[in-house]
């Protein structure tokens, strides 16, 4: 009993410190492996902004920046470890690469 309520009480803290206004996250998709080759950086695009939507629970755009770097090696081979940079804006959640100067 003891422990499940540590496992709730880890997933609000997480929770809590995602909502600060701006956060470092480590994505892992090596399951793109499975999916089409001709779907690969799309399907890392949009696991992404699922991700954080299901973490922020707003809407959520991706700068062109990451974009970018997302298809960078095209859609069939797209990178499937990277850190993002969460910034949360009042309407949105603005993901983009860290170190990134972005426009605001």
């Amino acid at each position: 009993m003891e422990t499940l309520e540590k496992e709730q009480n880890k997933t609000i803290n997480w929770r809590k410190r995602g909502m600060r206004e701006e956060n470092m996250m480590r994505i892992k998709l090596g399951r793109c492996g499975r999916i089409s080759k001709k779907k690969r950086a799309e399907y890392i695009a949009r696991r992404l902004r699922d991700k954080c939507r299901r973490i922020f629970k707003k809407k959520v755009k991706i700068s062109q920046e990451l974009n970018k770097y997302i298809w960078s090696r095209g859609m069939e081979k797209p990178p499937t470890f990277f850190e993002v940079e969460v910034s949360e804006e009042e309407d949105y959640v603005l993901i983009s690469l860290p170190g990134e100067k972005t426009e605001g």
